[in-house]
């Protein structure tokens, strides 16, 4: 992330620390949307949303890790 914020800071007046700190930050609030189920749309980059596999089972024992893709 210090790269990304390098060439960002490198193309407009915005210090890298700032850059830094605004990609923090982004990745923090989208994270929690994730975690609340939502969708986050980010123009010109992608859509992003968490999504779950399974082995489906009546059987809530056999839930594990193993289950889950």
């Amino acid at each position: 992330m210090d790269y990304l914020a390098e060439i960002i800071a490198s193309l407009c007046t915005v210090s890298v620390a700032d850059c830094y700190g605004f990609l923090i930050t982004k990745c923090d609030a989208m994270g929690e949307q994730l975690a609340d189920g939502k969708i986050v749309k980010l123009e010109r980059l992608g859509t992003f949303a968490l999504t779950l596999k399974g082995i489906e089972t009546n059987e809530p024992e056999k839930l594990n890790k193993n289950t889950i893709k």
